[in-house]
């Protein structure tokens, strides 16, 4: 995770924020059901949003090395 500070922050409540959706959005059995599903659902998407944002950031190191080797 090269992520700058704010990036982590942002995933962070990003997943929390999808993980309480999940939980409040069904009809669970006991609230124990809701929490592990609030969050494994959290975890997934932070898993996910902390991956996309390491490929953007390999984009856009790319495209940098890219522009600046192209006007040599």
């Amino acid at each position: 995770m090269r992520g700058h500070k704010f990036e982590n922050i942002k995933n962070f409540l990003l997943a929390l924020v999808l993980g309480i959706l999940a939980s409040k959005s069904f009809v669970f059995q006991t609230k124990s059901d809701a929490f592990i599903i609030g969050y494994l659902v959290a975890h997934i998407s932070w898993i996910l949003l902390v991956a996309y944002d390491e490929v953007l950031r390999k984009r856009r190191y790319s495209r940098k090395n890219h522009e600046r080797t192209a006007n040599l």
